[in-house]
């Protein structure tokens, strides 16, 4: 049997719809770590799972469609912030930063966060 993948690619590329759903989960398991999936609609309208990915996300997006906007979810993110960073004026500052609506407010409230505690930044390293 033979499998042309040139032009399952392009089959791909010409019936997908060009929107694609990203989730992801905390392991609970004693190897801990996160499961990322990305998913789409093929053209029969059925969901199917694009692939799995533990880490890397944001740079296989940036390989494969460059210059597109990434976004994190701003309740997951609270929830490991105050995992790490206790109290209400450290979560009210990185929620204050969460919903900047420009760089330039997003930038004030992080040197806001980071005077607080400048441990801020090195927390996901």
């Amino acid at each position: 049997m033979y499998i042309c993948w040139g032009a399952c690619k392009e089959g791909f590329k010409a019936g997908c719809r060009p929107v694609i759903g990203l989730d992801g989960c905390h392991l609970k398991s004693p190897y801990e770590g996160q499961l990322l999936s990305a998913v789409g609609l093929d053209a029969n309208n059925m969901t199917w799972v694009i692939f799995y990915a533990q880490k890397g996300l944001v740079e296989a997006f940036e390989e494969v469609v460059p210059n597109c906007d990434h976004r994190f979810c701003a309740r997951h993110l609270s929830t490991n912030f105050s995992l790490v960073f206790k109290g209400k004026i450290l979560k009210d500052a990185m929620w204050k930063a969460a919903f900047a609506t420009t760089v330039p407010k997003f930038r004030r409230a992080m040197k806001v966060l980071r005077t607080l505690d400048g441990e801020v930044d090195t927390a996901n390293a």
